[in-house]
């Protein structure tokens, strides 16, 4: 038998308990043992819960799991990164294997987990942590990053954003309409902050980008812009320039060892790869000096998606087919300025006043930037020639005593 510890109970640890529990028979046919969760950790012993589960296994005390000396597998869904990391350190200083779906903690603590997982000869697997059902760590890990330079890593790594976008331009919601229709299904938490300003996204593209490159990629280098600025009139203006909005993590390194790291709405065409991934999906695409690009499409939130990669993690740790990462990580990656980098943009600068209009259109047009102007109605919205962030950044401080609402977002090439 192989016994399991499961810390929490919440989305991500029912869906395990409750795939295991369901499967079991398959499981043990699968694996040729009986697979069994013998204790597991909550807050609250004596809450009503969702999920069918013993009440005698479940404790409040998180070392008498961790002590025990027949749990082989830590599975950590309690989230956060204090107390997910004390569980996990001492879980792989005591030789347990360890499942995450904690994106927020394998990012602060990366290298620590895998070093600590390598001295003790267990595995620290974490699968869930990023998009969701997609297989993407495990075919990084083992095959591409293996056999490549990879030169980018880009996708929509959010599957709550990613809904919330879709409602918008689909439905006609406003921000708040779609925001509360994703908590309404679990998709979005009751403080959104993490989700739609970008961090979530940010710590998948350093986990993502830290297998790739081999190098430490911290947070604080991943620069972000959220949604919370689109308004409905963004999405009437974009939709008659036949483009949708879709909010991209973009990861770049080039031969010189020079990288940048990005969170961004953008503007994509109906060519693009994002532009039909819609609700809770998630697409990620690497570009790799040998195997050229590859599109990786799936479901990047919810209960079940998450908790199958969870439990994928454990089936290959009793297989003993993990892998830990052989290789050493460096420290000579170079973060570059993405602001100096030429693009085209969409700029929307709203107000009441038609005189206020008319003072921005007259302060935009002495930068010589506008390619299109889209609305001078009921805002000045424009398309950019090519120019840098830094411009656009400075411009909108010219205007902003003129305008109650001003929002800029790149347009894919």
């Amino acid at each position: 038998m192989i016994e399991i510890g499961l810390l929490g109970l919440g989305t991500v640890g029912s869906g395990v308990y409750e795939i295991i529990h369901q499967r079991r028979n398959y499981l043990q046919e699968l694996l040729g043992y009986k697979i069994h969760i013998s204790k597991v950790l909550v807050k609250n012993l004596y809450i009503k819960r969702n999920v069918d589960i013993n009440r005698s296994i479940l404790t409040d005390n998180a070392m008498e799991i961790l002590r025990d000396k027949d749990i082989k597998i830590i599975v950590e869904a309690i989230g956060g990164t204090t107390d997910a990391y004390d569980y996990i350190t001492e879980a792989l200083r005591r030789g347990k294997h360890v499942v995450t779906a904690n994106k927020a903690v394998v990012c602060k603590y990366f290298k620590e987990f895998i070093e600590l997982a390598k001295k003790n000869n267990c595995a620290f697997l974490f699968e869930a942590s990023v998009a969701g059902g997609i297989p993407i760590i495990k075919e990084l890990m083992q095959n591409i990053s293996q056999l490549n330079d990879i030169s980018n890593i880009k996708g929509i790594l959010n599957g709550t954003t990613n809904y919330i976008l879709t409602k918008m331009f689909d439905n006609g919601l406003n921000y708040e309409e779609a925001l509360k229709s994703a908590q309404e299904l679990g998709f979005a938490e009751e403080d959104p902050t993490d989700d739609v300003e970008g961090v979530d996204i940010a710590r998948k593209l350093c986990i993502l980008s830290t297998i790739a490159s081999k190098n430490i990629i911290l947070l604080k280098n991943i620069k972000r812009s959220g949604i919370t600025k689109i308004i409905p009139r963004d999405i009437e203006l974009i939709k008659s320039l036949e483009h949708k909005i879709k909010f991209i993590g973009s990861f770049n390194m080039n031969r010189n060892n020079q990288y940048y790291g990005v969170v961004e709405p953008v503007l994509v065409k109906k060519d693009s790869i994002y532009y039909g991934v819609n609700e809770a999906n998630n697409v990620v695409s690497i570009k790799g000096s040998n195997v050229g690009e590859i599109q990786l499409l799936g479901q990047g939130a919810g209960k079940k998606p998450t908790a199958n990669a969870v439990v994928s993690d454990i089936i290959n740790v009793i297989k003993g087919i993990y892998y830990n990462y052989d290789f050493d990580f460096e420290d000579n990656a170079k973060v570059t300025n993405i602001d100096f980098y030429k693009n085209k943009y969409y700029f929307r600068a709203i107000t009441n006043d038609i005189n206020d209009i008319n003072i921005i259109k007259e302060q935009v047009k002495i930068g010589n930037i506008i390619d299109k102007i889209v609305d001078e109605k009921k805002s000045f919205s424009f398309i950019t020639k090519r120019t840098s962030l830094n411009v656009i950044k400075d411009i909108a401080i010219d205007i902003q005593n003129y305008s109650n609402g001003i929002w800029y977002a790149r347009i894919e090439k």
